[in-house]
């Protein structure tokens, strides 16, 4: 079954979030939202899109740090059981205090290596989330301390 990779991004120019749509596509991973034969971006509510997708990618813009939309996708990622990464688009631009805060690795658009890296971060954001669901399912994994043996 192929991953399906949503793209969440907030003010990134249409050109770069393309350029990402159709490296994901070329890795042979789905994207939620695009056409990309017909080269356009197809809108549906994002909750839809989520729900088909296994990982969320976060692009990381000069303006996502402060968007409510990105907080807003990485909460209903985790809600609803989806991998995480986040893209860094502009070396510059600040990592979102969200992404930080899920464990999300992040990966820079202009390091030849990271983009090498890409299919795996996305293969390792999708077995996280999936770790993630089945230890909460167990009851570990959801948050609450550890007792830690004593000596």
């Amino acid at each position: 079954m192929t991953t399906r990779v949503f793209l969440s991004h907030s003010g990134a120019d249409w050109e770069t979030v393309h350029q990402v749509a159709t490296r994901v596509a070329s890795l042979g991973l789905g994207l939620t939202g695009w056409d990309l034969s017909g080269q356009e971006r197809l809108f549906g509510s994002t909750v839809q899109q989520l729900q088909v997708a296994a990982v969320t990618m976060i692009l990381v813009t000069p303006g996502s740090a402060d968007s409510e939309e990105v907080r807003r996708d990485v909460a209903l990622s985790i809600e609803n059981g989806k991998g995480l990464l986040g893209l860094r688009l502009d070396p510059s631009s600040v990592i979102p205090d969200a992404l930080v805060e899920a464990g999300a690795e992040i990966l820079d658009w202009k390091n030849p290596d990271d983009l090498e890296y890409l299919p795996h971060g996305i293969a390792v954001a999708e077995k996280g989330a999936k770790l993630l669901v089945a230890a909460a399912k167990r009851g570990s994994g959801s948050g609450a301390a550890c007792a830690r043996p004593t000596p």
